[in-house]
């Protein structure tokens, strides 16, 4: 026991640094979400622009630069429990689920980099000539369908965390629920303009020349 006790004073003494750079990690991370959560509403409201997703590239870089620094602490304190409580011990296992766990973020957050700057790259190129109400409102629509996604998330950990009907939980349920009535606005506009498009088609074809029928059956028709 008393080794034990040593091991945990070593360790503490050793991580010190370690916690107060993973704790200053956190609390970048949870700005940075923030912020992000603010730019997917700008953009779900005044549809999707080039600065908008310049400022939604950004803060995703600095996320990834801080999941990089927590990781980097993290890998430190898992040596230091294996030094002080052995490779197969309780705490590096703690440490080691932890770091995995940050790995899944960052290959996510890697690709929500790689499809930021592809839109990007696609609304300058959009920007560069006259936007149609078409592109706006699909701008728009896809905008609101990502904050959809990452407000479902959020409320998913919050109601793990705090359950359903807390008033963390309560309030995002909210807010998906008028965003998804939003959205369903916005997708019946799409539908319905797509929808009369095919109906004036349509109409074009019923409007082209009258077919002559055979000659035995024609009466109101010249002979072809």
């Amino acid at each position: 026991m008393a080794a034990k006790n040593e091991a945990k004073v070593s360790f503490t003494a050793d991580t010190t640094q370690f916690n107060a750079s993973i704790k200053a990690a956190n609390s970048t991370l949870t700005e940075l979400r923030s912020a992000l959560k603010l730019n997917a509403t700008e953009m779900a409201t005044a549809g999707t622009s080039s600065d908008a997703l310049k400022t939604k590239l950004s803060l995703l870089e600095s996320q990834s630069e801080a999941l990089a620094q927590k990781k980097e602490n993290l890998t430190a304190k898992l040596e230091s429990a294996c030094k002080w409580f052995g490779e197969d011990s309780t705490e590096a296992d703690k440490y080691r689920t932890q770091l995995n766990n940050l790995e899944t973020q960052s290959v996510k957050l890697n690709a929500e980099i790689e499809e930021t700057t592809e839109q990007l790259k696609a609304q300058e190129a959009a920007e560069k000539g006259n936007q149609s109400a078409t592109e706006t409102l699909t701008g728009k629509i896809s905008a609101q369908e990502t904050q959809l996604a990452q407000l479902k998330q959020e409320y998913v950990e919050t109601a793990l965390q705090h359950g359903e009907n807390s008033d963390e939980a309560q309030a995002l349920g909210k807010e998906i629920e008028d965003l998804s009535g939003e959205l369903k606005t916005n997708k019946d506009a799409m539908a319905e303009a797509e929808k009369a498009a095919d109906e004036f088609d349509q109409t074009m074809d019923d409007t082209a020349d009258p077919v002559c029928p055979p000659r035995r059956q024609c009466r109101r028709f010249p002979p072809c």
